[in-house]
Parts: C-alpha cells; sequence; structure tokens
C-alpha cells in the first residue's frame, strides 16, 4: 500500500495535474481528471493507455499472469519452474542486487519499481530502509498500484532508484519510457534495468523489443553508467534458442510437454560455460543485460554515449 504522504504527491499521468482530494476509493485531480483506487491500490491510467482500468478489475491477461506463475495449484508450473533444471541462469544477480541495496539503504529515500511482479515482498525487504512503490499493469500480484511506464504518475526528481528488470521489451514506445524513468530520478539517483537481447517472442502480444548493449545505453541521455554487465552470456542464449527451437516443432500440447521437459535435461547445462568464456566480445550474443545507470543530468550526445562501451564487469 502506498504511503499517504506519496498518494498525495501523485499527478495525472497525462496531464500531470497534482492532485486535490483523495478519499477511500478516488484519487481527484486539480485539473477536474479523477481515478479510481481498487482495493486499497490506485489504478493510474490516462485514456492513451494500451491498458484499462476495465481491463484491470476484469484481471485481463497481459505480460505476466498469476495462474502462469503459480508453483502451488499447478503442478505444470512447480516442474518447470522448480524441478526441472534452467536454460539459463543469471549467475551474479544476487551479488548484483546485494551491492545495489547496500548503496540504495545506506542513502534512504524512495524506489519506485516498474513491473514488480510476483517480487513486491521481496523488492520491499530488499531496499529496507526506502519507502518502496511497487508498480504493475494489473492487481494480480499484489502491487502497490497500477501504473503505464509511459505516463509515469509522479513528479520530477520524486525518486532515489527506478528499477526495471525484463519490463522494457514489453513497452510500445521504451524512447518514452526511458525519458520518463529519467524525469521521475533524481539528479545523483540510479536507474536499474534490466533487458534481453535474445529471448524468444513470450507474454504476447506485449513483446515489442530487443536491446543490444549500446542500444540500451544510448536511451539514457541524462546518465553515466555506473556498472554494466551481462546477465547471462552466449551459452545460455544456445540453450534457451535449442529448447524454443524444439518447443515450436509442433503446437501439439502434449509433445511441447515433452519437449519443455527433454530439452532443460538436453541443454541445461550449457549455461556453466559462460562461468568461464565471459568477457567483452561476449556482447555479441548473450541472453542479455543489466545496466546501473547513475542520473547526473547532462545530456549526452553521439559518441559521448558510447565511451563506456567495454565497461563490462561481472
Amino acid at each position: 500500500m502506498i504511503a499517504d504522504a506519496i498518494l498525495k504527491s501523485l499527478v495525472h499521468p497525462k496531464t500531470k495535474a497534482s492532485v486535490a482530494t483523495v478519499d477511500s476509493d478516488m484519487i481527484r485531480f486539480t485539473d477536474g481528471h479523477s481515478l479510481p483506487i481498487i482495493q486499497a491500490r490506485p489504478i493510474l491510467l490516462s485514456e492513451d493507455s494500451l491498458f484499462t482500468i476495465e481491463g484491470i478489475l476484469q484481471n485481463a491477461a497481459t505480460t505476466q499472469e498469476a495462474t502462469f506463475i503459480d508453483t502451488q495449484g499447478s503442478m505444470k508450473n512447480y516442474l518447470r519452474k522448480r524441478v526441472l533444471p534452467s536454460l539459463a541462469k543469471d549467475f551474479h544477480i544476487g551479488k548484483r542486487y546485494r551491492e545495489l541495496a547496500q548503496t540504495v539503504n545506506a542513502q534512504g529515500g524512495r524506489v519506485l519499481v516498474i513491473g514488480s511482479g510476483d517480487k513486491v515482498v521481496y523488492y520491499k525487504n530488499l531496499f529496507h530502509t526506502c519507502e518502496v512503490v511497487c508498480s504493475d499493469v494489473h492487481l494480480q500480484l499484489g502491487a502497490d498500484c497500477v501504473i503505464d511506464a509511459h505516463e509515469i504518475p509522479f513528479p520530477d526528481a520524486f525518486f532515489d532508484l527506478v528499477f526495471a528488470a525484463q519490463v522494457l521489451e514489453h513497452t510500445m514506445n521504451p524512447w518514452k519510457v526511458t525519458q520518463e524513468v529519467q524525469r521521475v530520478t533524481k539528479i545523483g539517483g540510479r536507474i536499474q534495468i534490466e533487458v534481453p537481447q535474445n529471448y524468444p517472442y513470450h507474454g504476447q502480444p506485449y513483446d515489442f523489443f530487443r536491446f543490444t548493449f549500446t542500444g540500451l545505453r544510448v536511451l539514457f541521455e541524462q546518465c553515466s553508467v555506473a556498472k554494466a554487465s551481462i546477465t547471462e552470456s552466449n551459452a545460455a542464449m544456445v540453450g534457451v534458442t535449442l529448447g524454443n527451437y524444439m518447443m515450436n516443432l509442433s503446437a501439439q500440447k502434449y509433445y511441447r510437454q515433452g519437449a519443455l521437459f527433454l530439452s532443460r535435461f538436453l541443454f541445461g547445462w550449457l549455461k556453466y560455460l559462460d562461468r568461464f568464456t565471459l568477457h567483452q566480445r561476449s556482447v555479441s550474443s548473450p541472453k542479455g543485460y543489466a545496466f546501473t545507470f547513475l542520473k547526473d543530468g547532462e545530456v549526452r550526445k553521439g559518441a559521448a554515449l558510447l565511451e563506456e562501451y567495454y565497461a563490462l564487469k561481472p
């Protein structure tokens, strides 16, 4: 649930008008617009959004459904997520998040998580000294609010950290999203972005882009790169691609289930090769990247955006 002080600091997602009044089921803005509060969580979508208030109320399927990640009520999901070997593994995710959290927690402040999914509790525990706002495009998994990242409903320079992992590829206009993310981040604040470069089409139809190392970097022209790393490298990409190929040889349900099971054992070991082959040239075809940007407000153009090209760290 969003703290009252943050709730009153909201702006209308499209007009950026400030809040006039808040009651138990409605936020009213100074320009006459109003948006609903459902289950104590504000639905902060304008009419321009791909997502709708009606869809939220109906629990319409979006990029991540509760039924797809439920490992308690679904044996298939339990086997897929908890038992079978994975085709890719981010070996440094724990270290990366601990280091980020150590820095952010030392400063306190506010954190916005875009696309929190089923990790609301995880993010709030990770950034435990901060006011954490977990957002998503639905209410199925306990987010504090519903927002569209193309129109972030918070004022300029409001957050000390904006965190979006495996989200940017699901946005129709990532250029607009990254401008909004930079807008709501304070000078001196951080932006954590993690994206795929090579990964099968997923979360359809809400899957739009893939990003190269430099392609992601140039979207954040008001930021320097504090850290850049490959999350899952070339061997993981090969395993994922081969597994996807096997599954897609047929659309028949039981074939695909069998292919999923078999491919995990045939190709799951490949990811461990990435422990020994990660280097600068790995940017050619990894599965994905993680960037920690530091907003300094200096607007970079052209070659200045590419100065950190080889600043890879594990």
